[in-house]
C-alpha cells in the first residue's frame, strides 16, 4: 500500500514478474502469469517465478512468452497456457557435426588451390 494525500491505496504486483498493477485483476499485461499479490514495501521478499510455461497458439502451435493475442504467426486469438516443448532443441543438440562431413564437399577446391600454391611457390623459387 501507498498513500496519496489522505487516501491510502492497495496496489497488487505479479506473483512471477513482479510488475507492479493497480487493482487485483490477472492476467499479468506483461507475462500473462494468473496471480498477483499484495504488494508491501517493508518486504524485500522474491518473485515466485512458477514454472516454466509458454502460451501456445492452439491452432498453429507457436508458442508466445506472454499472453497477448493475436497469434503473431496466423492471427488466432486461442492461446493456451502450456509446459514448453523442448524435444526439438534437444534432438538439435544431440547431433554432432564432425568437420569432415562440412569439409568433404570442398576437397577438390581445395586439392586445387594447395596445388595451385605448390605450382606457385616452384615458379618463384626458379
Amino acid at each position: 500500500m501507498y498513500r496519496i494525500s489522505q487516501d491510502w491505496v492497495m496496489v497488487y504486483r505479479c506473483a512471477r514478474c513482479g510488475k507492479p498493477h493497480p487493482r487485483d485483476d490477472p492476467p499479468c499485461t506483461d507475462c500473462g502469469h494468473d496471480s498477483f499479490e499484495e504488494y508491501d514495501d517493508t518486504t524485500s521478499g522474491t518473485v515466485d517465478t512458477g514454472g516454466n510455461l509458454v502460451w501456445q497458439c492452439q491452432d498453429c502451435g507457436r508458442e508466445h512468452v506472454k499472453h497477448s493475442p493475436p497469434c503473431s504467426r496466423c492471427g488466432s486469438q486461442d492461446l493456451r497456457k502450456v509446459e514448453p516443448d523442448y524435444t526439438e532443441l534437444d534432438r538439435t543438440l544431440e547431433q554432432r557435426t564432425e568437420w569432415g562431413a562440412i569439409a568433404r564437399p570442398y576437397l577438390p577446391l581445395m586439392g586445387v588451390i594447395a596445388a595451385a600454391g605448390l605450382v606457385l611457390i616452384i615458379l618463384i623459387v626458379l
